[in-house]
């Protein structure tokens, strides 16, 4: 019985302000992406899975044209946050996860971006992502199969890429 009234009991500024607990009121959003490059550089593509909540929003597969691993991984994310911001709203929150260890502790600020072809894209994609409240997450090969496998169908079928991201692009000039 005491234990029942300790776990009631709240405290003094609980009481005068509200719960302490931060209450989260929009949707979360998981945004996972991967990008594939045959050859590297080679033909490229960009994987793109978003789930809203536990319901799948989007499965995409793009193909980038010749490039590199590590360009493909940044255009993946960056076409990603391209479909999320005419979704999320102000309250939403997003997880961004990818299996380049790279890219993700670049954008983290673990690592410097010392390949000048890649800083146009993490500028873009830090700019992208101001007014959209997130946080980032490494993952293993293994948990990012369906990005993947959507980063290869877009090599394999040439899918073309938005008209409105190829023209983002264009506005941090980055050209495909």
């Amino acid at each position: 019985k005491r234990n029942n009234l300790v776990s009631e009991q709240r405290s003094i500024f609980d009481v005068l302000f509200g719960s302490s607990e931060k209450k989260v009121s929009g949707q979360t959003w998981e945004l996972r992406v991967d990008g594939a490059s045959r050859g590297n550089p080679g033909d490229s593509g960009a994987g793109v899975y978003i789930k809203k909540g536990d319901d799948v929003f989007l499965k995409k597969g793009f193909y980038l044209g010749k490039g590199t691993n590590n360009r493909a991984e940044y255009l993946a994310l960056l076409l990603g946050v391209f479909y999320l911001k005419k979704e999320m709203k102000p309250e939403d929150t997003v997880v961004l996860m990818s299996d380049s260890q790279l890219v993700i502790r670049q954008l983290e600020g673990a690592y410097k971006v010392k390949n000048a072809d890649l800083k146009p894209f993490y500028l873009a994609i830090c700019n992208e992502l101001t007014q959209l409240n997130h946080s980032f997450k490494h993952i293993e090969r293994e948990y990012n199969t369906t990005a993947d496998a959507l980063a290869n169908h877009g090599v394999d079928t040439k899918a073309s890429l938005p008209i409105k991201f190829l023209a983002m692009l264009q506005a941090y000039e980055i050209y495909l």
